[in-house]
């Protein structure tokens, strides 16, 4: 007999929304190494941007580096709902981003240091649109609107 986790990981490689998304949901909820892995994979592969997107969320209702290190990986993504679930879910997780955006330094893939990069900047730039249009400082008013 399959776990709860099984099922749920089966239902999120589903090509139907609904099901696919209730998937996502419950496995933020359930966590796990298995969970994690599934929704990491999902984050990264699975055709509908509306599923990769509650990925995103699950994961990072999830926390922990290996949710983290997979919401960095999709900060490059050309899907801008993904990019923007990931980038939401990654603020969250306050100590457990910075290692996954550190790490992803050093890999071997361009895609992936350029995730990095976003990741870093999406971390250490404040934005609060009031505070850049008022600000007098030229660098921080460049940088704001990256985050």
């Amino acid at each position: 007999m399959k776990s709860i986790v099984e099922v749920l990981i089966e239902r999120l490689g589903q090509p139907e929304r609904g099901r696919a998304i209730a998937a996502a949901a419950a496995l933020g909820r359930f966590g796990g190494p298995e969970a994690c892995t599934a929704l990491g994979d999902a984050l990264a592969t699975h055709a509908d941007s509306a599923v990769r997107s509650a990925c995103a969320d699950a994961l990072g209702r999830m926390g922990g580096r290996d949710a983290a290190c997979a919401l960095v990986r999709v900060l490059g993504d050309r899907d801008r709902v993904v990019w923007q679930s990931a980038a939401e879910a990654l603020m969250g997780l306050d100590d457990d981003a910075m290692p996954a955006v550190v790490s992803l330094f050093q890999s071997r893939e361009q895609r992936e240091r350029r995730a990095a990069l976003s990741g870093l900047l999406w971390l250490t730039v404040e934005h609060d649109e009031s505070e850049v249009s008022m600000s007098d400082d030229v660098n921080y008013t460049v940088w704001g609107w990256w985050n």
